[in-house]
């Protein structure tokens, strides 16, 4: 089966929305989230104007956890949670995207993550901490909060807190990536077809 490539850029960025979900709801209610999630979506917030779609993110592999999720979705076979987070996800990068100075926040944030990730892992608790500030003081303000199901005990440790903030922001990034190659709304809900075929095969 042939998928264009528009398509395709499409799967893979529902799918890392969908991975990104996965990873906050775990790290919510178990206080940990894989290497595997972590390693493949924060890379997307350091990396632009890539000649393709895999280059955006850090490993391709992961992004099938949330293929799977998505098909799921799209088959309404799934907790309603993940369907709400997508939601309310999408309306963030909608509203914030339209924001011009929360934008210009954004961007020159990003700069300054770029360059800590010079001298740090993006995994390291620096980094970490400046992506949930930038999330705070961004998406976060764009729309109404997002309110994060899971277990107060975890939730009030400042290391996952920290780490959820960047896992959204990751979220909302991928969202406007799924914009940049095409996507809608309207087509989820016209087009599913054509996305369930985009993800027949693994990535």
């Amino acid at each position: 089966m042939v998928v264009n490539e528009e398509l395709r850029a499409q799967a893979m960025c529902l799918s890392a929305l969908f991975l990104a979900i996965d990873g906050v709801r775990k790290l919510a209610t178990t206080g940990k989230v894989d290497g595997g999630v972590v390693n493949t979506l924060l890379p997307t917030l350091v990396r632009h104007d890539c000649s393709s779609i895999e280059g955006y993110f850090g490993e391709i592999e992961p992004l099938n956890r949330g293929r799977e999720l998505l098909l799921k979705v799209l088959a309404q076979d799934i907790d309603t949670d993940y369907v709400r987070y997508s939601v309310q996800l999408m309306h963030v990068e909608k509203k914030l995207s339209k924001n011009s100075e929360l934008m210009d926040i954004l961007i020159r944030g990003l700069g300054d993550v770029r360059r800590q990730h010079e001298h740090y892992n993006l995994t390291h608790e620096n980094v970490i901490a400046n992506i949930a500030g930038l999330y705070q003081r961004t998406a976060s303000e764009a729309a109404p909060k997002i309110m994060i199901n899971g277990s107060p005990d975890y939730l009030q440790q400042q290391y996952v807190v920290e780490m959820l903030r960047a896992l959204l922001l990751c979220a909302v990034r991928v969202v406007a990536l799924w914009r940049a190659n095409g996507g809608s709304r309207w087509q989820l809900m016209f087009s599913r077809q054509a996305i369930e075929q985009a993800c027949a095969e693994p990535f």
